[in-house]
């Protein structure tokens, strides 16, 4: 099991959001540090993905809400 939990660094201590399990209780654990997504970077990559699957319609195109629902 691999738990992915998010942690406040104060004081020197890792503080955890929530508690593990009691099945960890004494064991040495390995931590991998993340650093939290600002979100700006975060709605950028967003944005920059939709570009890309982004296309434009004809300039005849009707979109016809009767036929699609008759489906």
């Amino acid at each position: 099991m691999t738990p992915i939990l998010q942690a406040t660094y104060q004081d020197g201590r890792l503080v955890l959001d929530q508690p593990l399990q009691d099945v960890v209780e004494g064991q040495t654990l390995r931590v991998m540090i993340l650093d939290s997504d600002h979100p700006a970077l975060k709605k950028e990559r967003f944005l920059n993905a939709v570009a890309r699957y982004n296309f434009d319609l004809p300039a005849d195109y009707y979109f016809n809400r009767d036929e699609f629902h008759a489906r």
